[in-house]
């Protein structure tokens, strides 16, 4: 009787032992592919997860939009990117919402992050 009641008591710790939990947490990432309009225009940013970006100007379509590689960079709220092409380039900085599904921008041309005009940007 003491041999089952010592085989039982292994058997139920090495369960409890076995059930711990996991604590993994995620944290939400800006890349992906973003949309909105910036001066009466379509504007939109691809924004791989490797740090490179490509913007589309000019036309909702991405077909038919002007099309800009560059790079980007996230901070915990906020993000800024930046693409070129044959000498012209353009630069945006945003303000991220809490869930990384939409932010506020001002984008400018060359270097400068504000002068062009503002967008609000949604995730898809």
């Amino acid at each position: 009787m003491k041999k089952i009641i010592l085989v039982a008591t292994v058997l139920v710790l090495c369960v409890l032992a076995g059930c711990k939990k996991s604590s993994t947490t995620t944290t939400a990432s800006a890349a992906g592919f973003w949309t909105g309009t910036l001066n009466a225009d379509g504007f939109e940013l691809l924004l791989r997860s490797n740090g490179t970006a490509r913007a589309y100007l000019a036309s909702a379509d991405t077909s038919l939009a002007d099309k800009y590689d560059g790079t980007w960079v996230e901070g915990s709220d906020s993000l800024r990117a930046y693409w070129s092409i044959g000498g012209f380039g353009g630069a945006m900085a945003g303000k991220l919402n809490s869930a990384k599904t939409s932010m506020n921008c001002t984008v400018g041309s060359g270097t400068n992050t504000s002068g062009t005009g503002t967008v609000t940007m949604t995730k898809h």
